[in-house]
Parts: C-alpha cells; structure tokens; sequence
C-alpha cells in the first residue's frame, strides 16, 4: 500500500466543461456525471468529460414555437450561465463542449501558474447563431474569446492587420468568374485563428465553465492557475495578423502572389492555369479556369488547415449568389439581411416605394434640432443604427440606395425628424 507521499499525483489541466446548475432546465437529459476537480472557477456548473464528442450530447428537436423563439436576436445568450437557463440550451451545450474540444486537438493553452509580476487578461464565452443568405438557421456556434482590450501595447502585442478584401475586389472577382465562365466556389477555414502561432507571452484567466483537474504540486497555489496562450484566439489583438501571416506563408509556398492593390486577394499564374483567391479573414473565393486545379488548391489547403469546402459558391460573407452559367449572369442579393432589417425597425410590413428618396426633398442641417427638449426628444430614435445598416447594405449589394445613404450620413451626429423620416422611407 502506498504511502500519501508516494502517491502518484496526476498533472493539473484545463479539461471540463460544467453545467450543473440548479435551476438547468433540461435535466431530464442530464450530461455525463461529474468528476471530482479541485480548484474549480466560480460559476461552474456540472462536468462533461471532453472524450465525448459534441454529438454525444443529446439535443431535442425544437418545435414549430421553438424554432418561431430561437429565430429572434435575443436567442443568444451573453454568458454560459445564461445559455444554460433557455429552451434551446442543448444546443448551445453542444456548441461549447465543440468549442473546447477543438482547443484542446489544437494545443491552443497549457495550464501554467501566473508568474510574478505578470497580469492575465480576460476571457469570456461568445455565443452566436450562423444564418443562412436566405435568414434561416445555419448552426450555433460558441466562441472562447479572449478580452483583447485588456493588452498593452509592447507587451502583449504589437503589430495588427485583419486580412479583409475590398468588396469591390471580391465583386470584382465574381464578375471575372462570370465573364470567362470561371470555376467559383467558396472555401471556410475552421477556427482559423488557431492556426497561428502566438507572438507575445500571454496569460489569460480560466473562463467561466472550466476548471482544473489533477492535483496542484507542492508550492503551486491553485488561486494562482491560469492559461499560458501558445497559439491565437480570438479577441487577442494580434490573432487577425498572425493567421494572416500563417494563409501567406501557406499561399506562398503553392506559388501564389499578393497583388500589390489589394494585399488580402492572391493570384496564381502557371501556363494556361489561372486562380484568383480573395480572401475575407477565414472565408476564402476560389476562382479558376481549371477544376482540377481549384480542387489542388483546396487540397494542399486542407493538408494545413481544417477546411469546410462550400463546393461552387452559392454564398459568401452573407449574400447569396444566385448564378446562371449557360446565361453567363449573376445576382448577388441578402434577403435575409434585409428581412432582419425590416423586423429590426418594425418595417416588416411597410408598403414599398419606387425610389429610395423623394426627388424634390432636400436634407438640410437646419432641420436638425436646435432646443435642448428637441434634441431629447430625438436620442431615443436609433437614427446612427439605422443609417450603419443601410451603409453596409449600400456597399455589398444595393448600390442603387447609395446616393440616399451618402445624404443621410451626413447628419448622424444630429438628426432630426424630416432626416429620419427620409431614412425609413429607404426601408
């Protein structure tokens, strides 16, 4: 029989996700039972092992009413806690437990004492739902997010840079594809910001639902445990960069160039073989003469990152393309972002207008308000929220409301009532 001395001890590490709490309403399908865990975080909740994997966890078929209720933006919860209280809770159990065990395949952290002298930023959990062009569901999605804003500069990270395409490169891009009736398919790198290697020594807090199993070596103070950050994640400062670094190095390498006007779209030239690849972060275009040669693109990709091939592209960063080979016509459009506007602005039901502008309205600074009672009067109309939209809507895929949006931006420091009336009628 061993002595308490002797015992073997095993490693403390970052291993569990927890979901006990009391008043969790799906416990009749419960996770798997708890295991014992010394120095566990504040806010923990029951213990799912990370062998299991995210299908593991059982997840009820949602009903007509729950589908009505998920379908709405208040559907995503702020914090673990709060997603573990919904109807839907299953779902976003799954999408965390995914979450955690694609850092652990990854080797993103190793469990490490916060040395002294050294503060370890924030994390939190990110829970958002991915929507389909056409407004429907496409999955959950969890997200460990480091609390960024808490770097210095010099010390937790220096250089920036988020690898993102002009919109007019990638419209650009598409309209080639259409006119020499190129290959288009679109490409999505998952979790990408892990892929990079980490360029700065970071240590970040234990995120809410994780502990720490094993038992702590003498002179170590489990009040003391944090995550030693070994390669990028998101909400870092650096984590943009160094992935892009990481897609250069990889592009590079299979001969392709960075064009010169736009660093985030890369080219490929060899003989009668031609590929054009602009690049949103982690959603990737692929444009090509040759099938074969999209598709050994696609594979030497994969053989470094995780890929979720798309096939031909029938969306990208949110706009549906709608194509036509044999006609050699495509449309772009985002009916489910324009829809989510409407019932943004309770507009759903408005009745449509043929111009986007009344031709003999003229918006003036002088219909701004002037009074102190006018200008609170107007700070509860989201004038700021509603133009930021149409902008975007404008840039992407509506050029024809671009002129109406340019005027109104004009005056969203002061809005008044004529301005935001010219607005919903853009609605």
């Amino acid at each position: 029989m061993l002595d308490v001395v002797d015992r073997p001890c095993t490693p403390p590490t970052v291993r569990s996700l927890t979901d006990y709490f009391e008043h969790h309403p799906l416990n009749k399908a419960p996770l798997p039972a708890k295991r014992p865990s010394q120095a566990r975080q504040p806010g923990a909740l029951a213990e799912a092992h990370l062998s299991l994997t995210a299908d593991d966890v059982a997840i009820p078929i949602l009903d007509a009413m729950e589908c009505a209720f998920i379908a709405s933006q208040s559907m995503e919860p702020r914090t673990l806690a709060e997603a573990l209280t919904r109807p839907d809770a299953s779902l976003w159990i799954s999408a965390a437990l995914a979450e955690i065990e694609a850092h652990v395949a990854n080797g993103t952290w190793e469990l490490a004492q916060l040395p002294p002298g050294k503060r370890a930023i924030g994390s939190h959990w990110v829970f958002k739902v991915k929507w389909k062009p056409d407004g429907s569901i496409d999955k959950f999605k969890g997200r460990i997010v480091a609390q960024g804003f808490s770097q210095v500069r010099g010390i937790h990270y220096n250089e920036v840079f988020a690898s993102t395409a002009h919109m007019a490169a990638m419209r650009a891009v598409i309209a080639l594809a259409v006119t020499e009736d190129l290959e288009l398919d679109s490409v999505d790198v998952s979790m990408a910001f892990l892929n990079g290697e980490i360029d700065a020594e970071i240590y970040m807090k234990i995120l809410e639902g994780l502990g720490v199993d094993g038992e702590p070596a003498p002179g170590e103070d489990p009040k003391h445990w944090v995550v030693h950050l070994l390669k990028g994640l998101y909400g870092i400062k650096q984590g943009p960069r160094i992935w892009a670094l990481k897609l250069h190095s990889v592009l590079v390498n299979i001969s392709f160039e960075r064009t010169d006007c736009d660093h985030s779209v890369y080219v490929y030239h060899c003989g009668d073989v031609r590929i054009l690849m602009p690049i949103h972060v982690d959603d990737l275009l692929i444009a090509s003469n040759s099938r074969d040669a999209l598709q050994s693109v696609k594979t030497e990709l994969g053989s470094h990152f995780k890929l979720h091939d798309q096939g031909p592209a029938t969306s990208i960063l949110g706009m549906k393309i709608s194509r036509d080979r044999a006609a050699r016509t495509i449309c772009l459009s985002q009916p489910g972002y324009i829809r989510s506007i409407l019932e943004d602005f309770h507009m759903a039901d408005c009745n449509p207008t043929l111009m986007p502008m009344d031709e003999h309205l003229k918006l003036l600074v002088s219909m701004s308000p002037r009074t102190p009672e006018e200008k609170l009067g107007m700070r509860a109309v989201p004038y700021r929220e509603l133009v930021s939209k149409l902008l975007y809507l404008a840039i992407t895929t509506r050029p024809n409301i671009a002129y109406t949006v340019g005027v109104l931006c004009r005056f969203v420091e002061n809005p008044g009532q004529d301005h935001w009336d010219a607005a919903k009628r853009v609605l």
